[in-house]
C-alpha cells in the first residue's frame, strides 16, 4: 500500500465541494427555468412525429446546471446502430449503456438504465437542451440538461504546463461544512497522467464513483454523472 498523505499541509479542499455535493444530489429539485427549445442553431427541425432526429455520431459534452455559477460536465458517446441512436456516458474507465432512447414528437427521452430516472431535452444535429429528471427524488426534481456535439473536455483543457499540481496516490481527506459543525473522514485515491486525473473518495458508507477530470497550476476539478449520482468536487490546492 502507498504512504497516505495527509491532506493538512498540502491539499485544502474548499467548501465548493460541499455546496456543489448538495445540489447535485439533495432532495430539493431545482427549477432554473428550462428552455422549450435547442439555441445556437437556426434550422427548422423537419422531424415527423415519431420519428427520431438525426443526432451527430461521436463525443458530447454533457451540462448540469447546478446554480448559476456551478455546471457539473460529463462526457458521452452517441452512435447509430442499425436506425437506433445509442449513448455511452463515459466516467474514467466506466461506461453507463443507455440504450431506451425514444422520441415523441416534441422531446428527445433517455431513460437511464437501472435508475428511475431519465433525460428529456429538444435536439438538433448538434446540440440539446432540457433537463436531467430523477424520480427518486420526487416527480418534480430536475437538473436543466444543455450538450454540445464535437466537444471532448470535460472541464476546459488539460494544462500542458509543467506547473499542474501533483496529487498523484491516497490522501487523507476531511469534508468539512462551512460551520464547521460536522465533518466526514475520507480516503482519496488519484490516478494522474500529467493534467489528467481520475479517482475517488472512500468513506465509511461506499464511495463517490468513478470521477474524471483535471488538475492544473492551482486545483483539481472532477465529475461523475451516472443516471442516479451527480457529483461535483473542486479543491484549491494550497502549500502551508
Amino acid at each position: 500500500m502507498r504512504h497516505q498523505k495527509s491532506i493538512y499541509g498540502a491539499l485544502f479542499l474548499g467548501l465548493t465541494f460541499t455546496f456543489l455535493l448538495l445540489a447535485a444530489c439533495g432532495g430539493e429539485s431545482t427549477t432554473n427555468g428550462t428552455s422549450t427549445g435547442v439555441k445556437g442553431n437556426k434550422k427548422t427541425n423537419t422531424t415527423k412525429q415519431g420519428e427520431m432526429p438525426k443526432l451527430n455520431e461521436g463525443i458530447w459534452r454533457g451540462i448540469l446546471h447546478l446554480t448559476d455559477e456551478q455546471e457539473l460536465p460529463f462526457n458521452f458517446e452517441l452512435r447509430w446502430n442499425n436506425g437506433k441512436c445509442e449513448v455511452d456516458i463515459i466516467n474514467a474507465e466506466e461506461r453507463i449503456k443507455v440504450r431506451e432512447i425514444s422520441y415523441n414528437g416534441e422531446e428527445v427521452i433517455m431513460k437511464m438504465p437501472v435508475f428511475n430516472s431519465e433525460i428529456r431535452c429538444k435536439v438538433n444535429e448538434k446540440r440539446m437542451h432540457g433537463a436531467w429528471h430523477n424520480y427518486a427524488k420526487g416527480p418534480d426534481y430536475k437538473i436543466d440538461f444543455y450538450a454540445v456535439h464535437g466537444d471532448k473536455n470535460r472541464f476546459f483543457e488539460p494544462t500542458t504546463s509543467i506547473n499542474y499540481v501533483l496529487v498523484d496516490g491516497k490522501w487523507e481527506v476531511v469534508f468539512m461544512t462551512e460551520d464547521k459543525k460536522s465533518k466526514t473522514d475520507a480516503i482519496g485515491e488519484f490516478k494522474q497522467d500529467k493534467g489528467y486525473l481520475t479517482g475517488t473518495f472512500l468513506i465509511p458508507t461506499g464511495d463517490y464513483r468513478y470521477l474524471e477530470g483535471i488538475a492544473n497550476d492551482t486545483m483539481i476539478m472532477l465529475s461523475c454523472f451516472d443516471g442516479a449520482h451527480a457529483f461535483l468536487f473542486k479543491a484549491n490546492v494550497k502549500e502551508f
